[in-house]
């Protein structure tokens, strides 16, 4: 388990006209916490539905680029139904897992599996006062998106339809046939070496009068075309009475990519190619005067189709296939080729057939609101439920093609085609790429009362997330218990405090949990009576220090395994034998015990061999495994104390041990 810690000391100064809407709007902490902006002692930024409209994309993450400070966003190169971005906040946190929580109304989801057009607000949280709440898991920052929900009135219907077109930037210019002959003669004359093609052969590629042999192919024009093609439909309905109020989206996105070789075979496509159907419902029910129940579902089906071949070899042979090798087709109808090379990239595209995935994903999820007010004011409960289910599933049809290498033939000798493979028939195939299974459970009690000049909100929280993936060793689990509390003092002295237990199921069952406390204190100087009527609208001082941590590194990282190692020769007539060798060494606490010492024992036999062992050089490999400090240690063998300089090999029979 990594823990960081994070110190933050910051002076705001603003105009109220700048943030005339954020000053009123409220500072999410997540887990069911938030505060007023002007109250909050967190580092935070938010981007909300209105200013997301104007922004398109196939993943709603790559809209989030430039819209909140302290978020990067980079957007990804490939399939659009795999180019989300991958975002950091603040930097690299550390040097292997760098990606921040992603919370979807506050459940671990997908970016991806949402619409622009359902988000109602995205919030980035950067600090120790709301990253402790996330314990175990809060190292990286918190990426917390909310979706639209029900308003009371009437029903507002929007309806809207977008065509989009991408085209490809910064594509590579490569060389024609007779520059590539040219350049590939030049080198092996510079190698001392004879010519790859003769003066005639350099016309045949210059004047192109036989391309079969000599051919000029431009390999990223065959492959691509000038643009891909795209549509986006977005209907939802928003409204609802004092009694239910409710949010309704139906979404279908269509993406066309940009090959061009992949109508050739008459019962498929090759394209690159990409539908998504989204279906959500939030339902917002007053069930009685105290009992408030929130219900949200998100069906997600989706289904991608590309070539047989997978695209980075498909690109890796755009960049390696030079342009006079051999031609996309020889006259005979058979894919070109040779030896050297037998990635033709316009037959990776269209002739190695085609596979299909589909992905189908249900998200629900309920809230049960209770307002215990008639215990004592400011008193209420919730209690949350989410269960997740994410599958997808591959079919294949695929196949080798045929290609084949050509020859010119010179002075009345007879041109030559050499087969160099036969086209195999399509194969079928079809597997289950992933099945995950995740099941969430929060209990929260709330308080939130004023006094005078004084005003407290508090939250206790016990939250469980259970994640189930096919596979060995792929399941999660985290459990943690949160306690947070805010005090204001004349709506201009702050002080927050949080402490989280939290716990990971890839930690050591001894050493799961760990404490994650955080505090935030802020002063709102705008408010003090000797800042009115100054020309500074809203200043406020704020500095917040915590704890932080993150697990989400490999699982049973604390066991020592041993595996098969080299194989050794031995006995009069020699024999291959195995040996073992470390696999992995356990990360642990060695250094817990106030007994530090190794002892090692052998069994002393008669007319064997004996063994011999340099005892200095494992003790001390053992020791910087356990941090251990020898430089005052002296040793004993069979009891007699011996410098450490003087430590020799050793018998196994002997005993030895660090004093």
């Amino acid at each position: 388990m990594n823990k960081a810690i994070k110190l933050v000391m910051t002076g705001l100064l603003v105009s109220v006209n700048m943030l005339a809407q954020e000053t009123d709007s409220i500072q999410q902490y997540g887990r069911g916490i938030s505060v007023d902006w002007k109250e909050s002692t967190t580092a935070g930024g938010m981007v909300t539905a209105g200013q997301l409209s104007h922004k398109t994309s196939i993943n709603p993450s790559n809209s989030l680029f430039g819209s909140i400070p302290g978020l990067y966003v980079l957007q990804n190169a490939g399939s659009s139904w795999a180019d989300g971005a991958t975002m950091y906040i603040r930097g690299l946190g550390t040097t292997n897992s760098k990606s921040p929580l992603i919370l979807v109304d506050g459940f671990v989801r997908s970016i991806s599996d949402l619409t622009v057009q359902e988000i109602e607000s995205v919030v980035v949280l950067k600090d120790a006062v709301a990253l402790a709440l996330y314990g175990i898991r809060g190292a990286n920052g918190v990426v917390y998106v909310t979706t639209k929900r029900g308003k009371t009135g009437k029903p507002v219907i929007n309806f809207n339809y977008e065509f989009n077109m991408g085209t490809p930037v910064r594509l590579p210019e490569m060389v024609d046939g007779y520059t590539y002959a040219q350049a590939l003669n030049e080198g092996l004359k510079n190698d001392h070496l004879s010519p790859r093609y003769t003066q005639r052969e350099l016309d045949a590629f210059r004047d192109r009068t036989y391309p079969d042999f000599y051919p000029d192919v431009d390999w990223w024009g065959e492959a691509l075309r000038n643009h891909s093609l795209g549509q986006n439909a977005n209907f939802s309905i928003q409204g609802g009475g004092d009694k239910v109020q409710y949010y309704a989206q139906l979404n279908y996105l269509k993406d066309q990519g940009i090959l061009k070789p992949t109508n050739d075979n008459e019962d498929y496509s090759t394209q690159l190619k990409f539908s998504k159907l989204n279906i959500r419902t939030n339902l917002d029910i007053q069930a009685t005067k105290t009992t408030k129940v929130q219900l949200s579902m998100l069906g997600n089906f989706s289904e991608h189709n590309r070539p047989g071949a997978q695209i980075d070899d498909i690109f890796t042979a755009l960049y390696q296939v030079p342009s006079g090798v051999f031609p996309v087709k020889t006259k005979n109808e058979v894919w070109g080729g040779s030896t050297i090379y037998s990635n033709n990239p316009i037959a990776l595209i269209s002739g190695k057939g085609y596979a299909r995935s589909q992905n189908r994903a249900l998200y629900a999820d309920m809230n049960i609101q209770q307002d215990l007010s008639t215990l004592t004011p400011g008193l209420s409960a919730s209690v949350r439920v989410g269960l997740d289910s994410d599958a997808s599933y591959w079919d294949s049809n695929t196949r080798n093609f045929a290609y084949e290498s050509s020859v010119k033939g010179w002075d009345g000798e007879e041109d030559q085609y050499k087969n160099l493979r036969n086209e195999s028939a399509l194969s079928f195939s079809s597997s289950t790429g992933e099945i995950v299974r995740r099941f969430n459970f929060n209990a929260q009690l709330n308080y939130d009362r004023n006094w005078g000049l004084h005003r407290l909100n508090t939250v206790l929280l016990y939250a469980m997330d259970r994640m189930d993936r096919d596979g060995q060793n792929a399941s999660r689990a985290y459990m943690d218990m949160v306690g947070q509390a805010h005090y204001s003092y004349k709506n201009r002295y702050l002080l927050d405090f949080a402490l989280s237990g939290s716990a990971s199921s890839v930690l050591e069952p001894n050493h799961r949990w760990g404490i994650f406390p955080s505090i935030g204190a802020g002063w709102i100087l705008s408010e003090e009576s000797w800042m009115k009527g100054k020309s500074v609208d809203f200043l406020k001082l704020r500095a917040s220090y915590g704890i932080v941590g993150r697990a989400d590194f490999g699982v049973n990282l604390y066991k020592y395994y041993m595996g098969s190692g080299n194989s050794y020769y031995f006995k009069d007539t020699p024999a291959s034998q195995s040996g073992m060798t470390e696999k992995q060494i356990a990360v642990q606490a060695c250094g817990e015990h106030d007994d530090k010492s190794v002892q090692f024992y052998k069994e002393k036999s008669n007319g064997v061999l004996s063994v011999r062992w340099n005892a200095k050089d494992l003790i001390n490999t053992i020791a910087r495994i356990c941090d251990w400090d020898l430089s005052q240690l002296s040793y004993r063998v069979n009891g007699v104390l011996v410098p450490e300089m003087n430590l020799m090999l050793f018998d196994l029979n002997e005993a030895v041990t660090m004093v």
